[in-house]
């Protein structure tokens, strides 16, 4: 193994050292100055522009929250191939005109075995059912692999996934495209035991990972879903969905910096959907709202959504877009938002089901 700079002296640094061993890395760079020329592990902790000088003698290898801004640094420095430290791992990347995330959700359908009032997802049982073609979701993962150099996680949701009749070719695809990305299946648990034994054995052999929401009809059977995960050998996790809340209002004159900082999704939620990628899940949704209700929003081409197949497509410069407030952060809300108790809906879905009233507003 060739000896190592791990950039970034912080959390993720020492969590690469501890695995990696000492032996393998010959110091650490940061950009911190009250960092720099101090000791790490015995290490020296070197400047960037130190460490991009021996650039030739030792593979760099990024370890931060941060990957995305590392690697813009290092590609300024001319340095496009280095290692990131992603999932634990060690990853060798070329970063030339890529970019990185650590999180993106495809949504591979529209439709959903329950009917939650106020769903986040705009997926009551009045949408339209739809599934992504396998061929159509093939294009566009291997199209987000031609624009990102790494992926962290991968989140497959609906609607509820599991309604997916090709789920199995779906996960597999997914796997062979981005082979050291983690890949989750976010789901209401309730069909687990009823869907083709296919799909659970392509979660057990790609290391998909089941994240179960867990509302009040799905704890009731808790215990065979996880009877069923885990006899299948899959990694699952739960967690509980008793609170929703609405973020849209119907009037684009909010404070679009003072939403987009009190959101809690507003740098880690990129939303792809039949070749548009998304700067979070709201931006996705509005279409069904619009189409439901007669309605329209403001969106921009290139700062709320881009087609991930455009000619012009510069994806470095729309992470860093994605980065800040967008058109769409004016429907939101810029005041701390309110929960309330999960519940069915009743089988009418009205427009305050997405969208804050004024009142409500008012009452914030």
């Amino acid at each position: 193994m060739n000896q190592k700079i791990i950039f970034g002296a912080g959390y993720y640094g020492n969590e690469a050292f501890e695995k990696l061993g000492a032996e393998n890395v010959y110091a650490f760079a940061d950009n911190n100055l009250q960092k720099i020329g101090t000791m790490l592990h015995g290490k020296k902790i070197l400047s960037f522009q130190e460490m991009a000088e021996l650039k030739n003698d030792y593979e760099i290898l990024a370890a931060s929250a941060d990957i995305h801004g590392m690697g813009k640094q290092l590609s300024a420095a001319g340095i496009m191939n280095f290692s990131i430290w992603s999932n634990g791992r060690v990853k060798m990347v070329c970063a030339d005109k890529k970019a990185y995330t650590k999180f993106i959700q495809i949504r591979i359908v529209d439709h959903c075995n329950l009917n939650c009032k106020n769903c986040g997802s705009v997926c009551n049982k009045n949408v339209e059912p739809w599934c992504i073609e396998k061929d159509e979701y093939e294009r566009d993962i291997r199209r987000l692999k031609d624009l990102f150099y790494h992926i962290g996680r991968i989140k497959l949701l609906g609607g509820e996934p599991l309604l997916h009749p090709q789920l199995d070719e779906i996960i597999d695809i997914t796997r062979e495209v981005f082979q050291d990305s983690e890949i989750e299946i976010a789901t209401n648990g309730i069909l687990i035991d009823k869907i083709d034994q296919k799909a659970l054995d392509s979660m057990a052999k790609n290391d998909a990972i089941v994240h179960v929401s867990e509302y009040e009809t799905t704890s009731k059977i808790m215990n065979k879903i996880q009877e069923v995960l885990d006899k299948n050998h899959i990694c699952w996790y739960s967690h509980k969905c008793d609170l929703f809340y609405k973020a849209l209002t119907d009037c684009g004159d909010k404070d679009a910096k003072k939403a987009f900082e009190l959101c809690e999704i507003q740098r880690d939620c990129m939303n792809l959907k039949r070749g548009k990628l998304y700067r979070c899940s709201k931006a996705e949704g509005i279409e069904k709202i619009e189409k439901q209700f007669q309605m329209h929003f403001e969106l921009a081409e290139n700062y709320d959504y881009v087609d991930i197949y455009g000619p012009d497509l510069d994806i470095i410069r729309l992470m860093d877009l994605f980065q800040k407030p967008g058109f769409m952060c004016k429907y939101c809300v810029d005041k701390p938002r309110r929960t309330f108790p999960w519940k069915p809906s009743d089988g009418v879905i009205e427009l305050s089901d997405y969208i804050i009233t004024k009142e409500e507003y008012e009452n914030m």
